[in-house]
């Protein structure tokens, strides 16, 4: 099997919803119809540092328990049971559950591009001007949307549920929110959202074992960015340019390096991912005031 590089790594190892949803023991699928999907998960264990990629608009019903969702500018929400939370398609977040209750239990609905193009063709409210996109809306619940779960809950368990039904449940979802929306901003999100391009968590992203040896275009690609974007949002989370920090974390993984048994110079500068040698060699006497070699000798 051909090996793959950090980028390639990075970029597919993600926890792609609701598609991976769907192979995972914790979650079971409920029901579904042409893109459009209910899921429930229920979690005993501690899962940590988890990142999703939305493929598909997605409303998150808290069952039970508390999760914690930290998206792409690093804010962290909280929620609870009775918390609904709406993510747009195409965002990146982690998930982190800390067994401090029982369990988690949580309802999953995915709402395909029909669904959500039947409900935005019977509104005439215009969009928000100056609308600003987060990477994760709280909506608020009320009484209606915990009977319409309830409802969904009966007619499954009863198997009385059909494909027609349920989009119209689905339909009904919307519906409720767009009514309990005391801002009035639930439909300008739902347009706004559909342009939304992948934006990952920076702090989590750098986090990744390996990642030091991506070159700061990649990063930026990787992160979902352009160059002058991440270097601007790079710098605000870390306090210094992106090239500095990969240069400071490479010196200092080379002093682990160069210290274990039998590692040349030249094979912790491929490590760390320089093909020009001289250049690694100067790099580390600017940050130590000492060649490589003379740090082997030292140590």
């Amino acid at each position: 099997m051909q090996k793959k590089t950090i980028l390639e790594y990075c970029a597919s190892n993600i926890l792609i919803i609701p598609d991976a949803l769907r192979h995972l023991k914790d979650i079971s699928l409920i029901h579904e119809y042409k893109n459009s999907a209910l899921f429930y998960k229920d979690l005993e264990h501690d899962l940590v540092d988890v990142e999703f990629y939305t493929n598909t608009l997605c409303i998150i019903y808290i069952l039970k328990g508390r999760e914690s969702l930290t998206t792409a500018d690093n804010v962290t929400h909280t929620l609870s049971a009775g918390d609904i939370a709406f993510l747009p398609r195409g965002i990146n977040l982690h998930s982190d559950f800390v067994r401090s209750t029982p369990s988690l239990q949580a309802a999953m609905v995915f709402f395909s591009d029909r669904v959500i193009a039947d409900f935005l063709s019977k509104q005439t409210a215009p969009l928000t001007e100056q609308i600003k996109l987060v990477a994760l809306q709280r909506i608020n619940g009320c009484t209606l949307i915990d009977q319409l779960f309830s409802t969904l809950n009966l007619l499954i368990s009863d198997n009385n549920m059909d494909d027609g039904l349920f989009e119209v449940k689905l339909l009904e979802l919307l519906y409720l929110f767009q009514r309990h929306d005391t801002d009035n901003r639930f439909v300008s999100l739902l347009r706004a959202y559909s342009t939304t391009t992948p934006i990952r968590n920076i702090h989590r992203l750098m986090d990744i074992e390996g990642i030091h040896q991506l070159s700061v275009s990649d990063l930026a690609h990787l992160s979902g960015r352009s160059i002058s974007s991440f270097n601007r949002d790079f710098k605000k989370a870390f306090h210094e340019p992106p090239k500095q920090w990969l240069t400071a974390k490479r010196m200092q993984l080379a002093t682990e390096l160069l210290i274990k048994n039998n590692t040349t110079v030249t094979e912790v500068a491929a490590e760390l991912g320089y093909e020009n040698i001289s250049h690694f060699i100067k790099l580390f006497k600017s940050e130590y005031d000492i060649t490589p070699k003379q740090f082997i000798h030292k140590h």
